[in-house]
């Protein structure tokens, strides 16, 4: 695994996808935001991890919304609106 960030055991086991945990994670820069965001590489996909502690509820409704009015917008695979 290569991971240029600290990861504490909750968020490596929100990492896991399909029993599989990522083979490298490696930041993306931001722009304008306080959002960080990650590119997250498993064995047969890449995903992008978005950590957003102050506003994730509402990226995650913005998101479900947009979503409902035929919007396209990114998938949303995984969430944790308590801990992260």
């Amino acid at each position: 695994m290569n991971i240029s960030i600290p990861l504490t055991d909750p968020e490596l086991k929100f990492l896991e996808f399909s029993g599989k945990l990522p083979q490298e994670i490696t930041p993306i820069v931001s722009e304008a935001s306080d959002r960080k965001y990650f590119r997250v590489v498993y064995p047969d996909r890449t995903l992008i991890l978005c950590k957003d502690l102050r506003f994730q509820h509402d990226f995650v409704e913005i998101a479900d919304f947009l979503s409902h009015e035929q919007f396209l917008v990114p998938e949303i695979l995984k969430k944790d609106l308590i801990h992260f």
